[in-house]
């Protein structure tokens, strides 16, 4: 632990922030589908006025850098704590002050407990435009007008309520450094080219 690898972290933070940036900028263009959109027509085709195969490249790309984001804030967060301790972050040298690193303000994760884990995730699907991945675990998931589910009995007739308007899945995913994230994918049920309205499966927790 070090003020030359707080300072590193923050540089990686900073230039994952520009990239994830431009990413968002990209998706969010005209007639662009955005990070979530449907990648189909109204009935249920490819988008022909769309690049697909970039599209669905640059949101991969976001999905990760996401990731990588947020092990970089937690590894931000442990760093802070063990090299600064109990002081402040500014520090007193030869009778001025100087600013060491700017503080990274890391909101609390609130721990709940998944209900399901995802089994399976078909390519081109709205739950792969949303960013689902399989082995994804689902805290919870949030309707607009009729709140939180954790239940996994509760999601067909959920879906089938809510065609062509997103829910919120907030979810636990663990990444390549074994650690667990929190955060949340929009995901719009919709008739598409595949099966059923989401294109996944969900499982019980602690069913294989």
């Amino acid at each position: 632990m070090s003020r030359e690898r707080l300072l590193d972290l923050d540089r990686q933070r900073t230039a994952m922030e520009r990239e994830l940036s431009s990413l968002t900028d990209y998706l969010n263009g005209p007639n662009m589908p955005g990070l979530t959109g449907p990648l189909v027509d109204a009935e249920g085709f490819p988008r022909a006025d769309l690049d697909l195969y970039r599209i669905r490249e640059v949101r991969q790309r976001f999905n990760r850098l996401n990731n990588d984001h947020c092990a970089v804030m937690k590894e931000i967060e442990q760093e802070m704590s063990a090299y600064y301790g109990d002081r402040p972050v500014q520090a007193a040298v030869n009778g001025r002050v100087e600013v060491e690193i700017e503080a990274v303000s890391v909101a609390p994760v609130e721990r709940r407990e998944p209900f399901a884990w995802v089994a399976e995730v078909t390519a081109e699907s709205p739950a792969s435009a949303g960013g689902l991945l399989v082995n994804d675990r689902v805290v919870k998931i949030t309707s607009g007008t009729q709140g939180d589910f954790t239940a996994l009995s509760a999601l067909p007739d959920l879906v089938s309520h809510h065609i062509n308007q997103s829910l919120l899945f907030s979810i636990l995913r663990t990444n390549e450094l074994n650690q667990e994230l929190s955060f949340e994918v929009s995901i719009t049920p919709q008739h598409w080219s595949g099966p059923g309205l989401l294109g996944c499966r969900l499982k019980p927790i602690g069913t294989s």
